[in-house]
């Protein structure tokens, strides 16, 4: 079962003398030129699944019944796990009788399996920020479509800085900073249950994106043919960084839960992160190479 990780809000009644909150969301959607282009990006690459919206617009309204008729397939026993922390077992029982046990038993629910079709779309906007994005098959969170190299190859080009006011040492971020101030360049790995995006976005002027992803690819290109784009200290420091993402994502009480959620209901099983982190260290200039970039 893939999982879009967006906010997704469930009141979509559109009426003309109320403003509800899914409008409001709406309309900050229209207005953010990156968003729009990862939604874009998502609908190209999977056209169904994980690249339908999660965003419903007011020309196509969700409606009560659908929710409540949805609901009653959703939420049963067959399709949640319960994850606590800093809880026993016995801490739990009382409230599983209490809120469990009229559940029905249910079916799981499921989906066919995420495919990566590609595809091209321009998009008409008036923000004065331009984006283009590039996307191919990502890592999974689990499972067989999980890829280290290519987790390792995001923290790899980088782009955005930790610190403030900071150009960072990524080879994306020294791309950018060598056309202009005013571009944003970055490579991401954008992971679900059964599939990946690996994105690459660059924003600013007409003139200064489409110098920013000219450079972008031929850097992918020299990665690819083996080039001199890979230093051992910015492999190294690409590795460190993708351990530490990786940790600070299971650190954080609410996200790491929700990942345990996750893991058992793909897998059955709660992922080991430090299995999944030790396939860091084996990552290799060579293997980089063979990461499937169609460019």
């Amino acid at each position: 079962m893939h999982i879009r990780d967006y906010h997704l809000t469930l009141d979509y009644e559109f009426h003309d003398d109320v403003l509800p909150l899914a409008q409001l969301e709406y309309d900050a959607f229209q207005t953010n030129p990156v968003a729009l282009a990862l939604d874009a990006v998502h609908s190209s690459a999977f056209h169904r699944g994980l690249g339908t919206s999660l965003l419903a617009s007011p020309t196509i309204p969700v409606h009560n019944a659908e929710l409540v008729e949805y609901a009653k397939q959703a939420y049963t026993k067959a399709n949640l796990v319960l994850v606590a922390s800093g809880a026993s077992a016995e801490e739990l029982k009382p409230h599983l009788e209490q809120f469990w046990k009229d559940l029905p038993a249910g079916q799981a629910l499921t989906s066919p399996a995420s495919k990566f079709t590609g595809g091209e779309t321009r998009i008409s906007h008036r923000s004065a920020q331009n984006v283009f994005a590039i996307a191919f098959p990502g890592s999974s969170l689990y499972g067989a479509n999980a890829s280290p190299e290519q987790i390792v190859l995001s923290h790899l080009l980088g782009g955005l800085s930790p610190v403030k006011w900071a150009t960072g040492h990524s080879a994306f971020a020294e791309l950018a900073a060598g056309i202009s101030h005013n571009v944003n360049l970055w490579a991401t790995n954008i992971a679900y249950s059964d599939a990946g995006l690996f994105t690459i976005l660059a924003t600013g002027s007409a003139s200064e994106v489409s110098k920013a992803a000219s450079g972008a690819v031929k850097l992918l290109r020299d990665i690819s043919k083996g080039g001199n784009a890979i230093k051992p200290e910015d492999l190294k420091r690409a590795i460190a960084a993708a351990r530490y993402a990786t940790y600070a994502a299971t650190e954080a009480r609410l996200s790491g839960l929700e990942s345990i959620g996750q893991s058992v209901l793909s897998t059955g099983k709660v992922a080991d992160v430090d299995s999944v982190v030790s396939t860091f260290d084996k990552v290799t200039p060579e293997k980089l190479k063979q990461v499937p970039l169609d460019i």
